[in-house]
């Protein structure tokens, strides 16, 4: 097994939480990187059989087999809010979770979108889907860029984009996800 690449480097764990909504390759492989920031770090799983499974392993083996999970990774089958919520799920169960979540949601998180692609049949970015199924007016920033879960899972470098119209929010999460093997650059487009 492969464990994440320890962010001995990074000024310290920030003090809030982080909650991931979707435990495919990809949100799997940020609850690796982003763990170190975090005090806890909260790992939605649809499947109930799955998260048991990573829960007794710390391994998601399904999306991302051969990886531990940090110990202040919790695996969860329940939505939840945090400090920072990030959704990764696939894009077309993305308005039906944000629904499901919106109970969980309050204006003070930050929200940022990790899913790639578009809605069928709107053809919103998954950012305007978030920002419609909340339950109050809150921008969402997203991030992007030339990533591979895997790679991102194993702590090589990598720079990401993170973006939202609201400058503040953009630096807000880059200064809480950036770490030594993760960089994020802040675009208000």
């Amino acid at each position: 097994m492969t464990r994440p690449a320890v962010d001995h480097d990074s000024p310290g764990r920030q003090a809030g939480a982080l909650s991931i909504i979707g435990s495919g390759s990809w949100g799997t492989a940020l609850a690796m990187v982003l763990a170190p920031r975090f005090k806890k770090v909260s790992l939605w799983v649809f499947e109930r059989d799955l998260a048991e499974r990573m829960r007794r392993t710390r391994e998601n083996d399904v999306y991302l087999p051969g990886f531990m999970l940090p110990e202040n990774v919790d695996i969860t089958t329940e939505l939840r809010g945090a400090e920072f919520v990030l959704g990764v799920m696939p894009s077309h169960f993305a308005r039906a979770t944000y629904r499901a979540a919106a109970p969980h949601f309050d204006p003070s998180m930050t929200f940022v979108s990790a899913t790639k692609g578009i809605e069928q049949g709107t053809l919103l970015r998954m950012s305007q889907v978030w920002a419609e199924t909340l339950p109050f007016p809150a921008p969402v920033a997203v991030l992007s860029g030339p990533t591979f879960a895997r790679e991102i899972a194993r702590g090589d470098p990598a720079a990401v984009v993170i973006a939202c119209e609201q400058l503040h929010v953009s630096e807000r999460v880059q200064a809480a996800f950036s770490g030594p093997s993760l960089r994020l650059y802040t675009n208000s487009d």
